[in-house]
């Protein structure tokens, strides 16, 4: 597992319901801290500071964006709002895509 997965797991939990920015930093907040590395199968996991609008994490933003690329995650741009939503696609709900196989129980 990566960081990256983890953000894809965090995006597909929410199903059809797109997350805001603000509840996807917060998300991964959550799991960091209530979660050990060897819970997240991970060896770094992401860094949140402090910001206006609770834990913040730019490396969350990259990764998001990847997943974008890579056809897992949609990002709307929705007009007359300054922020972007988070929605994963079918590809990125299917249990292969989100690392369901990779999980250790």
């Amino acid at each position: 597992m990566t960081p990256k997965d983890w953000t894809l797991l965090a995006i597909a939990a929410a199903q059809s319901k797109p997350l805001q920015p603000v509840h996807l930093q917060k998300s991964l907040f959550l799991l960091s801290e209530n979660l050990t590395r060897s819970q997240l199968q991970v060896d770094q996991f992401y860094t949140c500071r402090a910001h206006d609008y609770g834990p913040f994490c730019s490396d969350v933003y990259v990764d998001a964006e990847a997943l974008c690329g890579e056809g897992l995650v949609r990002i709307d741009r929705p007009s007359g709002v300054s922020y972007r939503l988070y929605c994963p696609t079918d590809e990125g709900l299917s249990p292969s895509a989100k690392g369901g196989s990779r999980l250790r129980p």
